[in-house]
């Protein structure tokens, strides 16, 4: 028996044959290369996937540039700079991966000019992408551009505020959207909730929060913040408070890795 009657019958086989096992190996390749690209650079991979919005990724391509430094992510970074000011915080910044330093290159959005700083591969455990139950109410995927004007900047990630109130309880580990100047960017501050009261009128709350790396008699140890209708509000404490949301066990576990040996200065 024959796979075929005529000679054009056995190329016309090879020829498809051939296509679908190069279509197969695509698929396997990219699948292998996706892999890879994330045990290197799973933060990167998990905002990747997010942003692309279920479209194909070349990860092969992406692996290559992000290796010649060409791939930059919004991330958020705890602990800016490693300095006291910045605990128990994380703090936005566009980020890409300096092969030569084997560093990621963290260049903070700020209203005002900062170093960019160079955190080895090894703490990669600094870095995350912003939480996924976060993501949709902040459009993740919509980045504020520079030179837009302040009104439309409120509007973007990571300077827009986070709305709702759903999912708190006293007891939580909390984390507060807090910037001291008007245009710069969120950054993320933990902390314990305390207590929340629910306004009757609107999509309102208050809640009482704890930092607790600040001493007990610190100014600085406990906070009263309105929130929930996506309004940026002065504090009296100093700058402006967004929104609040809930840590999962996971991110209270890791918020724990950051917390000073003594207390902050009051």
């Amino acid at each position: 028996d024959f796979i075929a009657e005529r000679p054009s019958d056995v190329v016309k086989f090879s020829y498809w044959t051939a296509r679908f096992i190069y279509a197969e190996a695509r698929v396997t390749g990219n699948s292998l290369w996706c892999t890879l690209y994330e045990r290197r650079w799973p933060v990167f991979h998990d905002a990747l996937c997010y942003t692309s919005k279920g479209k194909h990724l070349d990860w092969c391509t992406k692996y290559q540039e992000t290796l010649f430094g060409k791939t930059n992510v919004t991330l958020e970074v705890y602990h800016r700079e490693l300095k006291r000011g910045f605990a128990m915080s994380v703090m936005p910044a566009l980020v890409h991966f300096e092969a030569k330093l084997n560093a990621y290159l963290v260049q903070y959005i700020s209203a005002n000019k900062v170093r960019p700083e160079a955190i080895p591969a090894a703490d990669v455990h600094r870095l995350r992408f912003c939480p996924p139950c976060a993501r949709e109410r902040l459009e993740v995927g919509l980045v504020a551009q520079r030179r837009m004007p302040q009104d439309d900047t409120d509007l973007f990630y990571p300077h827009r505020v986070l709305q709702g109130t759903d999912g708190l309880a006293p007891g939580q580990s909390v984390e507060l959207q807090w910037k001291m100047q008007h245009s710069s960017p969120f950054g993320w501050w933990h902390g314990t909730l305390e207590s929340i009261s629910y306004e009757h009128n609107g999509p309102r709350a208050t809640a009482t929060i704890a930092f607790g790396h600040f001493p007990r008699d610190s100014r600085w140890y406990r906070m009263q913040v309105r929130f929930g209708d996506g309004e940026i509000r002065s504090n009296d404490y100093g700058g402006f408070t967004g929104g609040i949301r809930a840590c999962s066990d996971v991110e209270a576990r890791h918020w724990s890795r950051y917390l000073p040996q003594t207390c902050a200065e009051r």
